[in-house]
C-alpha cells in the first residue's frame, strides 16, 4: 500500500496547533453565519428566500454593502459595517491559508515547529499567532451581529407610523444596538495586530506545487511495480 513519504499530521503540527485550527475553523463558521443576519436584516426576507438567491460569500457582501447606504443615515456606522465586510474578505484568505497550513509547511513555505524556527523564520503559525487569529474571528462575528440588531432596529423604526406610542420605546432601542455595535468595533480595533498570512495568489502558487509533486511522487512509486525487473521478481515469488 502507498505511504506518503513525507509524514504523519500530529508529528509536524503541536496539539496547541491542531487545537487553534478547529477553533478556527469553528468561529470562521459562525462568522460565516453573522454575514447571513445582516443580510437578512438588509432586505427583510425570510432565511430561506435568501438562500435560495445568492450563490456565494461575494454575492452577500455586494447586496449588504449597497444596501446598508439606504438603510444606514450615520455616515460613521455605514464605512464601519462596510471596513468589517472587507476586513471579513480579508479573514477568508486568511483561513485558507491555515486550512493548508500542512502543506505549506511541508513545502517550505513557513515553518509551524516553534523548536525550528530561527531569528526570521515566519511565526504566522505559532500557537499564539493562529490564537489572536481567532480572537479577531469572535470580535468580528460580535460586530457583525450587532450591526445586524442596529439595521433591523432602524428598519422597524422606520415602518412605524409617526404617531405610533411604541415610537420612543424602539428608539431606545436603537441607541442601545448603535452603543453595542460601535463598542463591538473599537474593542476589535485594540486587538493585537494579526501577523501578514500568505496571500491567494502565494496559497494559490504554494497548492500548485504541492499538487505537482503530489503527481510526481504517485508516478514514480507506480513505475517502480511496472518496470520489467518487477515483473521478474513477482514472477520468481509466485514460483
Amino acid at each position: 500500500m502507498y505511504a506518503h513519504p513525507r509524514g504523519k499530521m500530529k508529528q509536524e503540527l503541536t496539539i496547541h496547533q491542531l487545537a487553534a485550527i478547529g477553533a478556527i475553523a469553528l468561529a470562521y463558521n459562525e462568522l460565516e453565519l453573522a454575514i447571513d443576519t445582516v443580510l437578512l436584516a438588509v432586505l427583510e426576507l425570510p432565511c430561506a428566500a435568501v438562500s435560495s438567491s445568492f450563490n456565494n460569500i461575494d454575492d452577500k457582501i455586494t447586496t449588504i454593502t449597497n444596501e446598508v447606504s439606504h438603510i444606514i443615515t450615520e455616515q460613521n456606522d455605514q464605512e464601519q459595517i462596510k471596513g468589517a465586510l472587507r476586513t471579513f474578505r480579508e479573514f477568508t484568505i486568511y483561513r485558507d491559508a491555515i486550512n493548508h497550513v500542512r502543506i505549506m509547511n511541508l513545502m517550505g513555505h513557513v515553518r509551524v515547529d516553534p523548536k525550528l524556527r530561527g531569528a526570521k523564520s515566519a511565526t504566522i503559525f505559532s500557537d499564539g499567532s493562529l490564537n489572536a487569529f481567532y480572537d479577531h474571528l469572535i470580535a468580528l462575528e460580535k460586530e457583525l451581529t450587532s450591526a445586524a440588531m442596529l439595521i433591523k432596529s432602524i428598519s422597524t423604526l422606520k415602518s412605524l407610523a409617526s404617531d405610533d406610542p411604541k415610537t420612543e420605546l424602539y428608539e431606545e432601542g436603537k441607541r442601545v444596538c448603535s452603543f453595542q455595535f460601535r463598542g463591538y468595533g473599537t474593542r476589535r480595533q485594540t486587538l493585537p495586530q494579526i501577523p501578514r498570512f500568505p496571500s491567494q495568489s502565494e496559497l494559490r502558487d504554494v497548492k500548485m506545487r504541492w499538487q505537482e509533486i503530489q503527481q510526481t511522487e504517485t508516478m514514480a512509486w507506480l513505475s517502480i511495480w511496472s518496470s520489467p525487473q518487477s515483473s521478474v521478481e513477482s514472477n520468481q515469488t509466485r514460483s
